[in-house]
């Protein structure tokens, strides 16, 4: 026998629970948890464990304990607290983050009666420390009087019963009883193997016995068992069946135990669906996709059959979350998702990976196979969808990797499906395309162009061209354009073409267009300075920086810095970037005119100018684009529609430009329809800051000197040449 005060009744006394963890945070943590309910002693070690444990005075009543520790392991503190007559029936719950099934058992089989996993659920803490502590005050019970026990059971609102050593039903509580819808006299005697709760799988029945010959020979065991209530619904038990010992150590009772776990795997299936499936469009998201394609994988190479990787982007989707709203954005959304998965076969997988992309796993396809899927894909999205009684068209762009020519890895086949889909939308859009090695020495070097592109401006790599803008009636040169070159000093000298939509894409357009600004401005102050015969700087602005809040007041920091009266700078912007949002354009460019700058809209007939919005607008001037120019002289039909813009500025009072010009008769013929300026390559080519300025001087004679050539004003002027 114990001394008496470990025989104490826990009921007489606060529980006492001793925490051994060879982490501080986590005894913190465990202790914090459990503090309001009970006593606590924690311990960083396992000698300091069993040091507490074995005082007479005080013993813990459950101990939980950490398996993984330096100097002595929980597996050796259990064995220890087993071997001394004292502390053997102190039960143990072991904490540990391995939670393979083999780790389990063997702790099981040691003796201990519960496993909780790391990081500890601490719902599920208190309920297993609260159940145990009630086992334990059970088994004191037990060894003064079974009646007490029995009403100890009927007490508890777990499924508890109690059986002989044969497995036989001595007792059950009343959760029991309501569970089973039997009278206690319909069990009492029974195997508990036998209990018509069992007899719904054969498999469960196998399970209980086997638990009950376990407890017989002094082992515990835990799994879950499934059951259908009388309504029909299903609930979920997590069951447990362990070894009652008398004071001679020998196996007493058996003490089964149930609790209804239905609502927490409820929560943990959601919690489990949420972590590997798009919360929209209820598809397997980039977690769960990244798994089938690793199993895809797997099972390609048993197989050596080839697989489709699909990335669907949806073309042009940003206009309807704009113009529609996002709630209609996102049933577009679910629809296009029901439209995907109804196209492709049942072992074929659809996620969504974010915002409008999709992507589509087809195991055993070959390219043939993945190309008659993608056609169908796009004749099905391309199909009207309604939403709130508008009729909606949208497109979609795919790119098609295949396994294992284009990767072996998810990695490498989603990198290879989204440049293919990339180029797809370069293309056209609404199409597909299969990814190439072509492909991939292009994204590989926009990649590298990208970063370098960053590090241009303070490599002083930058460089601006100037164009000539001449005066038809007069012949005199009016102004210049500045363009933008970049000759890196790995890649050599750049097509503008290349760089710029790239820098357009990546946002670094907006330092790029500052540098062309500040650049632009300081020069052509410093050639008003010198008298140079040009009125006007011309500077090219990219929608990307028209959409930046704080455009105009760059621009105005800019005159500042350089002096440039704010009238010789004209702001060149492309008829798509003015007019695609309108409200924003008017408000910019009355900014821009309270400045006193000049306004050209430059490729004009290329996009879709309203007159109307001509009329409200301040612009001074209209660029041709060079399309138009090409062929005049050849082509009556350029030649009319160059004779109706004309004539359209003229009406309203604007400077019209003619890009492009490069022949004589294209010249004739924009001067017989009384066109302002011109500029092409028959005059200039764009030319370097000194070859611009000497090709000016040996043209023309400097200018007298000019009341604005010494000043600086950069503040708003009046929008009209002095």
């Amino acid at each position: 026998m114990g001394s008496p005060d470990r025989q104490m009744p826990m009921m007489q006394r606060k529980p006492l629970v001793l925490i051994v963890d060879d982490v501080p945070a986590n005894l913190h943590v465990l202790a914090t948890a459990l503090r309001a309910d009970y006593r606590i002693k924690v311990a960083l070690e396992g000698a300091a464990a069993l040091e507490l444990a074995g005082r007479e005075t005080d013993p813990p009543d459950l101990i939980l304990l950490d398996v993984m520790m330096p100097s002595m392991s929980g597996h050796d503190v259990l064995r220890r607290l087993q071997a001394d007559a004292e502390t053997r029936d102190i039960p143990v719950v072991f904490v540990t983050a391995d939670t393979s099934e083999g780790s389990e058992v063997r702790g099981l089989e040691l003796g201990a009666v519960d496993f909780l996993t790391k990081p500890v659920d601490l719902p599920v803490l208190h309920r297993r420390v609260a159940t145990l502590l009630e086992q334990r005050r059970l088994q004191q019970s037990l060894q003064r009087s079974e009646l007490k026990l029995r009403a100890m059971l009927d007490s508890s609102m777990q499924f508890i019963g109690l059986l002989d050593t044969e497995g036989r039903v001595l007792h059950v509580n009343q959760q029991v009883l309501k569970l089973l819808a039997l009278p206690l006299d319909a069990l009492i005697g029974e195997r508990f193997w036998e209990v018509p709760v069992w007899a719904e799988s054969e498999q469960q029945q196998a399970a209980v016995r086997e638990a009950v010959e376990r407890a017989v020979h002094g082992l515990a065991s835990r799994f879950e068992t499934v059951h259908t209530r009388a309504d029909a619904t299903t609930m979920i038990l997590d069951f447990s069946l362990r070894p009652i010992f008398g004071d001679d150590g020998a196996v007493a009772f058996l003490l089964p135990e149930a609790t209804d776990v239905t609502q927490q795997k409820a929560a943990e299936e959601s919690i489990r669906h949420l972590a590997n499936n798009d919360p929209l469009t209820g598809l397997p998201n980039r977690t769960l996709l990244t798994d089938r394609v690793n199993q895809a994988i797997r099972s390609a190479e048993r197989s050596k059959e080839p697989f489709a990787l699909m990335f669907l982007d949806l073309d042009r989707f940003k206009y309807v979350n704009d113009s529609l709203g996002h709630d209609c954005g996102d049933r577009l959304l679910q629809e296009v998702a029901q439209r995907l998965v109804s196209t492709v076969r049942q072992p074929d997988t659809v996620a969504r990976i974010g915002g409008d992309e999709f992507v589509l796993l087809l195991p055993d396809t070959p390219v043939a196979g993945a190309m008659v899927v993608a056609e169908k894909l796009l004749a099905r999205i391309v199909q009207p969808f309604t939403l709130d009684q508008t009729a909606l068209a949208i497109t979609p762009s795919i790119g098609i990797a295949m396994y294992p020519g284009d990767g072996r890895d998810f990695a490498s086949l989603s990198k290879a499906a989204d440049i293919a889909m990339y180029r797809a939308k370069r293309e056209g859009r609404n199409t597909f395309r299969f990814y190439t090695q072509e492909m991939h020495d292009r994204s590989s070097r926009l990649l590298h162009m990208e970063s370098l592109l960053r590090q241009a401006i303070a490599r002083d790599e930058l460089v601006l061209h100037y164009q000539p803008q001449i005066e038809i009636e007069t012949g005199d040169c009016v102004g210049a354009e500045a363009l933008l070159r970049w000759n890196s000093a790995e890649l050599g000298l750049i097509s503008p073409g290349e760089f710029i939509p790239m820098a357009e894409e990546t946002g670094l357009i907006v330092p790029l267009g500052e540098w062309v600004l500040r650049t632009a401005t300081r020069q052509a102050k410093k050639w008003l300075d010198a008298r140079l015969p040009m009125r006007l700087m011309a500077v090219n602005v990219s929608s990307i920086q028209l959409r930046r809040p704080d455009f105009a007041a760059m621009v105005a920091d800019a005159l500042r810095e350089s002096g440039l009266p704010p009238r010789r700078l004209e702001i060149e912007l492309t008829e798509s970037a003015a007019f695609s949002n309108p409200e924003v354009a008017l408000d910019l460019l009355e900014q821009l005119h309270q400045l006193g700058v000049r306004i050209s809209i430059d490729d004009f007939g290329t996009g879709y100018s309203s007159l109307s919005y001509l009329k409200r607008i301040h612009i001074d001037k209209l660029k041709i684009d060079q399309s138009f120019i090409r062929d005049l002289g050849k082509n009556g039909g350029d030649e009319a529609l160059v004779e109706a813009m004309i004539q359209m500025a003229r009406s309203l009072k604007l400077t019209i430009v003619a890009e492009g010009v490069e022949r004589p008769q294209q010249l004739d013929s924009l001067r017989a329809r009384a066109c302002t300026e011109v500029q092409g390559f028959f005059f200039s080519r764009p030319l370097p800051a000194a070859e611009f300025e000497a090709w000016v001087l040996e043209r023309y004679q400097p200018l007298p000197l000019l009341p604005d050539a010494t000043s600086a004003p950069a503040e708003p002027a009046a929008a009209t040449e002095a």
